[in-house]
């Protein structure tokens, strides 16, 4: 897979990533709360949860910079967008979909605080 990737819009593929301000606060909490080992895991877990609610992916404004390099990010995560998604910028609708995500977390805690396995839709008895 090569980082210049393009989709049929011209668009090329990024090389680093980032999150947003608001989505860093989130993932400082989940950090926090000991529910993943890496900020990066709970990135991907944000992207997966915006796509199983389908919301919609948006460009983000990553105000700390870019945070990431698509070489961090597990392959297979890159391998499933490209096919999911029929796109060959699978870098980034991850970020796109990440920031998503975490935006949908922050929403959900803000309004009752939810437990992770209501986040994610999880069994209850996987909580940490």
């Amino acid at each position: 897979m090569s980082a210049a990737l393009v989709e049929p819009s011209g668009e090329k593929d990024k090389v680093t990533f980032g999150v947003s301000s608001a989505g860093q606060d989130v993932l400082d909490a989940l950090m926090r709360m000991r529910y993943f080992k890496s900020e990066l895991g709970a990135f991907q877990a944000a992207a997966s949860l915006a796509m199983s609610l389908d919301l919609p992916a948006r460009e983000v404004n990553a105000a700390n910079g870019t945070k990431w390099n698509r070489g961090s990010v597990n392959p297979q995560m890159l391998n499933f967008l490209e096919w999911y998604l029929e796109t060959s910028t699978p870098v980034r609708h991850l970020e796109r979909l990440g920031n998503v995500g975490l935006a949908h977390i922050a929403d959900k805690v803000a309004t009752g605080g939810y437990p992770l396995s209501e986040l994610f839709q999880l069994p209850s008895d996987l909580e940490p």
